[in-house]
């Protein structure tokens, strides 16, 4: 019987490697950008125009522009601070990151964001302490995926 490696809450977040431009490395060939949305109001939309958002990633960002939403894309430090407020949604612990600070200190960007651990359940939702529990939601906008 083999003995099954414990994962530490840094092994749990699933990416390798996050640029300061935000470009983030999920895995080989694999990467991705966080992009904010602000105002957005799907109730006053019809539900062909909910659709529409999805169809792809350009009419995707023209319809919210369209909408006089603001887009902005995230930059590293800024989607490492989202990821820092979601995973320590339960504690008032200020997100506190450089980095001038990774060559230094030998640690990665996962040590500045994680929880001291996470709790799955029914592996859907991850909480820490307290009662803060989320979820992730992935939607994938190219077309044919």
């Amino acid at each position: 019987m083999s003995k099954k490696k414990k994962m530490s809450a840094q092994d749990s977040i699933p990416f390798e490697r996050m640029w300061q431009d935000g470009i983030c490395r999920v895995k080989p060939g694999y990467f991705t950008k966080t992009v904010m949305f602000r105002d957005i109001n799907y109730q006053l939309n019809q539900n062909e125009d909910k659709t529409t958002i999805f169809d792809g990633w350009c009419d995707f960002l023209n319809y919210f522009k369209r909408l006089g939403v603001t887009v902005a894309a995230l930059n590293g430090h800024d989607r490492l601070s989202l990821m820092h407020g979601m995973f320590h949604m339960d504690e008032q612990i200020p997100f506190r990151f450089s980095w001038d600070w990774l060559a230094p200190s030998g640690l990665s960007v996962k040590d500045f964001i994680a929880p001291s651990s996470f709790e799955f359940r029914n592996g859907k939702t991850f909480g820490g302490r307290k009662e803060a529990w989320g979820g992730i939601l992935f939607t994938d906008t190219r077309t044919g995926a």
